[in-house]
C-alpha cells in the first residue's frame, strides 16, 4: 500500500485527481459511513488547465446515511464534524488544478458559531464554502451550514497550513 502522497503519483494522473484520492484514502472511514456526500459542482475535480483559475469556493450537500434521531446535541455534533472536513481543501483546489502539489494540509485553528440550536441533520444540509487566502503557506476559509429550505444553521472560519513536500 502506498504511504504518501508522492508515492501513489504516477504520470497517467492529474495532480488535482491525484490530491482527491489521496484525501479521500487519508479522509476518516467514519465520515463515509456516517454522510452521504454531493458537490454542487463536480467539474471542480475536472480542471480546464487551460481555461481561468475556478474560485475557491466549494458547495457540497450532506447529510447522515443513517436517522439520527433527535436528539439537537447530536446535530450539533454532526455539523460540527463536517465543518472541519474540507475547509483547507477549498483553498488549495484551485491551486491544484494548476500543479501546487500538496505535501501535508492541516486546521490550525478553527471557529464555529451555531445560528438555531434545532436543527434536522437527517435532511440535505448545504455546506457552502469560500475561502478568502491561500498563500505563504497558509489559508483562510469561511464556511456555512444551511436547511435544505434557505435556513443559516451555522457558520465556520478556519485558518489552515498547505505546504508542498520538503525537499530532501
Amino acid at each position: 500500500m502506498k504511504n504518501t502522497l508522492e508515492e501513489s503519483r504516477n504520470e497517467d494522473m492529474t495532480t488535482a485527481k491525484l490530491f482527491m484520492a489521496y484525501k479521500l484514502a487519508e479522509f476518516p472511514p467514519t465520515f463515509h459511513r456516517i454522510f452521504e456526500a454531493r458537490p454542487v459542482n463536480q467539474n471542480i475535480y475536472k480542471p480546464d488547465l487551460n481555461g481561468p483559475l475556478h474560485s475557491p469556493t466549494y458547495h457540497l450537500w450532506v447529510k447522515p446515511v443513517l436517522n439520527v434521531g433527535s436528539d439537537s446535541l447530536l446535530h450539533q455534533y454532526m455539523a460540527a464534524y463536517i465543518s472541519d472536513s474540507t475547509m483547507v481543501e477549498t483553498a488549495i483546489l484551485p491551486h491544484i488544478a494548476r500543479g501546487f502539489f500538496v505535501g501535508m494540509a492541516f486546521s490550525l485553528d478553527h471557529c464555529i458559531w451555531f445560528h438555531r440550536t434545532k436543527f434536522d441533520m437527517n435532511d440535505w444540509m448545504l455546506w457552502e464554502q469560500e475561502s478568502d487566502f491561500a498563500g505563504h503557506s497558509r489559508t483562510h476559509t469561511r464556511a456555512r451550514l444551511w436547511t435544505r429550505d434557505g435556513k443559516l444553521v451555522m457558520t465556520a472560519v478556519q485558518e489552515g497550513v498547505a505546504r508542498p513536500p520538503l525537499k530532501e
